[in-house]
Formats: structure tokens, sequence, C-alpha cells
């Protein structure tokens, strides 16, 4: 199911991420993924001499394929309606992202959706869990601004992550990851902007995931 936390009275936010804006740049995408591979290189994958990979491939998805989609789509409306709603002037709403939702929109009742999939092998996979704040998975995923140095090519601001969400016409990813033990993973994340749930009857949130939802988790 899809889970946006209730903004509770707490900031709101708009369409501008600046960690998403800062990899607007058409390279951006296959350099952050790249790094992110090389340095989870599996020990066991370097010991026989074997390099870590990355395959990118555009696939092209039944609309019912997407997780949660019918519930996505009253989240997208329900994002585009607060959101434009303050915007009082033509000139405000192109500048707030008006296009941006329109084409979202469109793409949500298309009978299909292409997906950009990037897949990795020889690596370590995503370890670590929800609870796990140190882990691979945990700053991936559900963390945010909180760098860790490791590898060849180290990190910076902890906001690499962001780079996928700035290809997606629907600001949304999911990951999915296999461990060594065989342990497997999948789960999705979106950042829009804050908005009216009508289904709750509350604000919600800019960023959500979809999963399995475990008391408040």
């Amino acid at each position: 199911m899809w889970f946006f936390p209730n903004n509770s009275g707490g900031e709101e936010r708009g369409l501008n991420d600046s960690g998403i804006n800062t990899f607007t740049r058409s390279d951006r995408l296959g350099r952050e993924t790249c790094q992110n591979v090389q340095d989870a290189h599996s020990p066991r994958a370097k010991d026989k001499g074997l390099p870590a990979k990355v395959e990118f491939e555009l696939l092209e998805l039944h609309a019912d394929q997407f997780p949660g989609i019918e519930r996505f789509r009253q989240i997208f409306k329900a994002c585009s309606d607060y959101h434009l709603d303050g915007c009082t002037t033509p000139e405000e709403k192109t500048s707030c992202g008006k296009e941006f939702f329109e084409i979202g929109l469109n793409l949500l009742q298309s009978s299909s959706i292409k997906v950009l999939r990037i897949t990795d092998s020889n690596t370590t996979g995503l370890a670590g869990n929800d609870e796990d704040r140190d882990s691979q998975w945990f700053r991936l995923i559900r963390g945010q601004g909180r760098p860790r140095f490791e590898g060849l090519g180290g990190g910076t601001y902890g906001i690499g992550q962001r780079a996928p969400f700035a290809f997606s016409q629907l600001r949304t990813v999911f990951y999915s990851t296999c461990l060594p033990d065989n342990t497997k993973r999948f789960m999705g994340k979106s950042i829009i902007c804050t908005f009216h749930d009508p289904q709750e009857d509350v604000k919600k949130q800019n960023i959500g995931f979809w999963g399995k939802q475990e008391g408040d988790n």
C-alpha cells in the first residue's frame, strides 16, 4: 500500500526539491548510479576477478503492473489540486509545475507506462532494513543528507539518492534487492509535494512509500 505520513502541523513542501534539482543534467543519472554500484562491488566477485556490472533497460509495462496504481492516481491528483490551488495566475501555475502534473496525470491514465530498469550484479546488495540507520538500505531509501565515505568514490553530502527522481515523470522510484543469503526486499518511494488527502481528510507530507505497513512504519 502507499503510505504518506501525516503532515501534523509540519512545514509544507512544494514541488521544488533542491536534491532533485541538483541532478537534472543528463549525465548525472548514470554517474550517480554507477558510483553506487562501484562502491558496492562484492568482495567475492573481486576475488574471482569479476567486475561489478550495471545495465540500463527501458521497459514498457501495462499500467496495472504499477504497484497500487489506483491509490497513486488519487494521491497524484490530490498533489496537483492542492499545489496549483495556491497559484493564482497562469504564470505562477507554470512556474509551480502545471506541465509536470499534466504529464503525470496523463501518464497515469495511459494503458502502459515506460519504466527505466537499472540492474546491478556482482555487488553486495542493499544490506540492512528500516530500523538499521547505518545500513545501505536505510541510507539509500529511508534517510537523506547523511553522507558516509566508503568505496573508491566515497560520498559527498548524502543526496546522490535523489538522482533517479530527477528523471521520473512521476517522481517515483521502486527499489528491489537480493542479499547473499537470498533475503529479498522491494519498496517504492515517491517525492511530490504536500497535499490534502481526500481519502483520509488530512494533510500529508510530500514523501511517501509503497510497501507493507506495520503500525506507523
